[in-house]
């Protein structure tokens, strides 16, 4: 049973009207899907709804026209999209679609997310263009953790982790750069360390960059190839050289809890959110940083900690998924719909 598409227009159309000011910027509020949002573009998100009424049924969905549209692209739950038109989802088998979901192809033959006769439970994917794509999961019951290279019109490959520093859990972090250079954050599940992996050679050996025995690395951003950001709950980690050499910038001076999620734009611009339900901005690197936004001055509700950056647009608007189910549109006052 589908949710009835008036009621949720209506939602998009009031929650749309909220916002709050504060310097020459205001933060607009939206209803998002329950889980999994991933902003494409102004105005234009992807989502996973629980479209039934008892048992879960997930549905993959399209909204655009700032939700005043909709468009359904799947029955399952993970996915990876590069723009509204190209990504992947997953389900029994792995799907590429090239058009916003009309039509999918296949990837990865005809084997079941499946490694030595245990299923895998897909944790995250990192699609990188229509031949290729990644996914790490972990097995279950629990065994370890998984990674696949699934590529277009063949079987598909996976290996488990091995010697690596093992069981972790499912709260990972993955970006592949470009086909042959990614990044895995993977927090042990005793609590005691996390770690950042990087593979040159397309997944086929792994080594470990950074680590931390004390916070957890929340983060991966990279703007293109070789420039990227790695956060953790304390620190901010930059590279300029494709993660060979890393350097720190320098903490923000305001007391704002817990880092959860910071992101460039490019060489100057980001931000940075915090547990206390606090956004950051800079423009000279990180030099220094401005309070952009307190959410204890907001009606919004909810839980402050899960604020977290979803997609830097331009210079000026930004997105920030805040208690799971709620988008926040960052934009100059002089900007209009």
């Amino acid at each position: 049973m589908k949710y009835n598409q008036n009621i949720l227009l209506t939602v998009f159309i009031l929650s749309s009207c909220f916002y709050t000011s504060l310097n020459a910027q205001q933060y607009q509020h939206y209803w998002a899907p329950e889980r999994n949002v991933q902003v494409m573009a102004d105005g234009v998100w992807i989502g996973v709804n629980d479209g039934c009424l008892m048992l879960p049924c997930y549905d993959i969905e399209l909204f655009a026209n700032f939700g005043n549209s909709y468009h359904f692209l799947g029955g399952y739950y993970n996915y990876d999209f590069k723009d509204p038109r190209t990504g992947i989802i997953d389900g029994p088998n792995f799907q590429v679609t090239k058009d916003t979901g009309n039509t999918w192809t296949q990837v990865g033959g005809n084997n079941v997310w499946q490694i030595s006769n245990f299923p895998v439970s897909v944790a995250n994917i990192s699609f990188v263009h229509d031949s290729l794509s990644y996914v790490f999961g972990n097995t279950y019951p629990f065994t370890g953790s998984s990674f696949a290279r699934l590529l277009k019109d063949t079987t598909l490959v996976t290996f488990t982790w091995g010697s690596l520093i093992s069981p972790y859990d499912s709260r990972t972090r993955m970006d592949f750069v470009n086909d042959s250079v990614g990044f895995l954050i993977l927090n042990d599940t005793s609590g005691l360390g996390s770690y950042v992996f990087k593979t040159v050679d397309y997944g086929d050996s792994w080594n470990v960059i950074l680590t931390d025995s004390i916070v957890q690395f929340t983060t991966i951003n990279f703007i293109d190839s070789i420039n990227g950001i790695i956060s953790s709950q304390n620190r901010i980690y930059q590279t300029k050289d494709a993660g060979l050499t890393w350097f720190t910038i320098p903490n923000p001076n305001f007391q704002i809890g817990k880092y959860s999620s910071c992101a460039f734009f490019n060489d100057s611009i980001g931000y940075l959110t915090s547990d206390s339900g606090y956004v950051l901005r800079t423009s000279n690197r990180g030099v220094s940083w401005s309070i952009d936004l307190d959410s204890s001055s907001t009606t919004w509700g909810g839980d402050a900690s899960k604020l977290r950056i979803n997609k830097i647009i331009d210079r000026d608007i930004a997105y920030f998924l805040y208690n799971f189910d709620n988008l926040l549109r960052r934009s100059k006052l002089s900007t209009s719909l």
